[in-house]
């Protein structure tokens, strides 16, 4: 066989395999690009293992603002599912900062005009969307933990004893020179040594290996990083230029990761095998390990200022994403010389298909009322989710809203306590102190109230309730309160602006607009419900009777 045959021979495979591989990436590369344009725009799919969504609030519990949506408010409201439909995040970073994001009304402007500003740069210029998108998605996220817990607990890690392993290496490295002087006597030791350097290896592992994950994910956050800035992309320069002044110590990680993103033992090629002895016998993973957590700890603030800016970006692409998606939104009119007022036009329910709209301009505290079902509570939330979004990621579900800058709070899907052995009324009034002790403050606090006292009688309640609502109308607060109990709105009718709800009755069936009304409500139906729900006439007839005698002469009798 000639020797341009046997060339030929080693050639062709290599070709061959050279071709697949190129013609695999570009397959790959098409297919992602058709997933982000199907995904943009669209409800996010994300999938949320308990474990995986709770991590998701470590950053805002450890670094974020105490200027913060409380635990109440947001479960009232249901902002877990208003975060899932709004996360078309690329990384884990960005999802973890959209969430702290949408925890904390921000009170400065110029920070919520240019979340908007990136927001319409990337819904105007898909090609650059797309771009930056492929970066993000070479960082993604991890599974099952939240980045920012791990990388935190990699930062406050001690600071590693890498002496040990050091003199291992170095002892099989001498074992090995030995067996060139006497093969005999040095082939025990290097087999000895290789056995010593095993078991401390898998007992040094068995402490570190869960951060191997992280570490890797250190090492694609840089490369990310640096490909956003090689993008040269106008509407995020400002960015780019401050990663370009904060990477250049990050690479020595990433020179001295890169181990931890090699070898896979479980697989078929045969360097990652050969590669994974070599660790285990010389330790140089676990050497290098202490380097990163060294490194990490030194230049902890770069890596954070990298990872914030990063995910601003990707934050940025999920409101642009959000915001095509419900496609009916305006840009809020937000101001601190407001005073208490708030005025929406056409405003809605983000988690409601479709919704009715429903419009609102007022500077005095207001009062719900109206019959059951008729759409108050999920007014109040609307109103709650949209002063939220507005200012967070300065989005309107409206045609119009113009308000105040406030601080956001809601006392409404509340329940018994029963591990606390609290009450329904216990829990009530402890949620409605927390609001009454933000009374005064230099900003205005907009709250949201749901049958207020419901859990007493009816005598202390509109006793009770009535001094609170009107403690609230006194300071420098804006109040929304739903009630069953018409008297409230006599007793705060100076104090309080009045709307409602309504329904029509149709044969055996209510009927509701949804429709806000200005004025108290002035029909009833908890009694007619139980017709239509199936009670007995006896009952029904009789309950009227007991009513209408109460009204005449003030007094309950069966």
């Amino acid at each position: 066989m000639k020797g341009y045959e046997i060339l030929l021979i080693i050639i062709i495979p290599f070709l061959i395999f050279l071709i697949k591989s190129i013609y695999e990436r570009q397959k790959e590369k098409k297919q992602m690009l058709y997933q982000l344009k199907a995904n943009y725009g669209a409800l996010p799919t994300n999938d949320y293992s308990a474990e995986r969504y709770e991590s998701i609030g470590f950053y805002h519990a450890h670094y974020g603002e105490s200027s913060a949506i409380d635990e109440i408010t947001w479960n009232d409201l249901d902002m877990d599912a208003v975060f899932m439909i709004i996360n078309n995040t690329c990384t884990g970073i960005g999802e973890e900062q959209l969430y702290s994001m949408l925890r904390t009304p921000c009170y400065q402007e110029d920070i919520l005009e240019e979340r908007s500003r990136l927001a319409e740069y990337f819904n105007a210029h898909d090609d650059e969307r797309l771009k930056v998108q492929t970066k993000l998605l070479s960082l993604g996220k991890l599974k099952k933990i939240g980045i920012y817990e791990y990388i935190h607990s990699l930062r406050i890690l001690e600071k590693q004893n890498i002496l040990p392993n050091i003199i291992l290496c170095g002892a099989m490295i001498c074992a090995l020179i030995g067996l060139l002087i006497n093969f005999t006597v040095f082939f025990m030791v290097v087999l000895v040594m290789i056995a010593v350097n095993m078991i401390v290896y898998f007992r040094y592992m068995s402490k570190i290996k869960s951060y191997f994950q992280v570490i890797s994910y250190m090492v694609r956050l840089i490369d990310c990083a640096q490909g956003i800035t090689e993008l040269n992309i106008p509407g995020i320069q400002y960015y780019s230029d401050h990663i370009k002044k904060r990477i250049k110590p990050l690479q020595k990680i990433r020179r001295s990761a890169w181990l931890f993103a090699s070898g896979n033992s479980a697989g078929n090629d045969i360097l990652a095998f050969i590669l994974d002895y070599l660790k285990m016998i010389f330790h140089i993973d676990i050497i290098n390990f202490g380097r990163v957590v060294d490194l990490l700890s030194r230049e902890w603030g770069s890596s954070m200022e990298i990872m914030t800016d990063i995910s601003i970006i990707d934050c940025s692409i999920a409101i642009a994403s959000f915001r095509k998606h419900v496609g009916n939104y305006s840009i809020p009119q937000l101001s601190n010389g407001y005073g208490k007022g708030i005025k929406v036009i056409d405003v809605y329910h983000p988690l409601i298909e479709n919704p009715v709209y429903n419009s609102l301009d007022e500077t005095k505290s207001v009062l719900l009322t109206g019959s059951n079902a008729s759409g108050k509570s999920t007014f109040l939330k609307t109103l709650a989710i949209n002063a939220i979004l507005s200012q967070t990621i300065y989005t309107s579900l409206s045609k119009e809203y113009k308000a105040n800058y406030f601080r956001i709070y809601s006392s409404m899907a509340l329940s018994d306590n029963i591990m606390g052995k609290e009450s329904y009324y216990i829990v009530e009034i402890k949620s409605l102190k927390r609001i009454v002790d933000e009374a005064d403050g230099d900003i205005p606090v907009l709250c949201f109230i749901d049958e207020v006292l419901r859990g007493t009688n009816t005598i202390e309640r509109i006793s009770a309730s009535s001094q609170i609502l009107n403690y609230f109308g006194d300071k420098n607060m804006l109040c929304f309160a739903a009630t069953h109990d018409i008297e409230l709105t006599s007793l705060l009718g100076e104090a309080y602006a009045n709307y409602h709800f309504q329904e029509e009755i149709k044969g055996d069936d209510i009927l509701f607009d949804y429709k806000l009304y200005k004025g108290r409500a002035t029909s009833r139906n908890a009694i007619r419900l139980l017709g239509i729900i199936g009670f007995g006439n006896d009952i029904i007839d009789k309950a009227n009777q007991t009513g209408a005698r109460f009204e005449k002469s003030g007094v309950w009798a069966l």
